[in-house]
């Protein structure tokens, strides 16, 4: 594949290549995370259902230790006691 030039539209908006959207998968209504290093945006796909397991096993895993009847407010407050 070649590089391309694309024209940023009037509110920001960039146009992906069909054919690189064919290769990576990705489709209308996909999320994409934008990242830049040094002087270069990089633009990947995102699995938003990888990335939701990633959140549940998080919640899980702070759940075992959250302080038990507490709400966010009140653990912090006790934290900080």
């Amino acid at each position: 594949m070649t590089d391309s030039i694309v024209r940023i539209g009037p509110k920001g908006q960039i146009v992906i290549k069909k054919e690189y959207r064919d290769k990576l998968g990705i489709k209308t209504g996909n999320y994409v995370e934008t990242i830049i290093q040094n002087d270069t945006l990089l633009i990947k796909p995102v699995n938003v259902t990888k990335e939701l397991e990633k959140i549940k096993k998080l919640r899980s895993q702070m759940s075992k230790n959250w302080p038990k009847g507490l709400n966010s407010v009140e653990a912090v407050k006790e934290q900080r006691e």
